[in-house]
């Protein structure tokens, strides 16, 4: 795990670590987008004061791991309010794309921890679950 100060600039390590591993793409972009949400939340409301993050590959599935000291919160398994058209800017919308976008999101508490992984697929769009 590489860890990182809790603030929003740090995502630039993350950011580059993705786009070497994997190049300028949309998928790539995609999977960017999701992690910054996400690393967002963490640094926003979380309460964290240590944040550390790990990323791998095997074939054509790309994870990536987060874990935080912050409050207990699984992303997997809460409920997000319905939201209209206007209010897309107000919250919500990084849990919303993890699940849409990742092909598997897997949350853990343990050790006073949040652990979130989310694994893409890399062929192509990462896959989209069923509407």
């Amino acid at each position: 795990m590489t860890e990182l100060k809790p603030e929003l600039e740090s995502f630039s390590v993350i950011k580059n670590e993705i786009l070497g591993a994997l190049g300028n793409s949309d998928c790539t972009r995609t999977i960017i987008m999701v992690c910054e949400e996400i690393y967002a939340n963490i640094v926003s409301y979380s309460g964290a004061d240590e944040v550390s993050y790990s990323i791998s590959r095997a074939g054509d599935t790309y994870s990536v791991t987060f874990l935080d000291n912050g409050i207990p919160f699984d992303p997997v398994r809460s409920e997000l309010p319905d939201k209209e058209i206007d209010e897309l800017d107000t919250g919500g919308m990084g849990i919303r794309l993890a699940r849409l976008y990742s092909r598997e999101m897997m949350y853990q508490r343990a050790d006073d921890r949040n652990r979130l992984t989310m694994k893409f697929g890399l062929q192509g769009d990462p896959e989209r679950p069923p509407e």
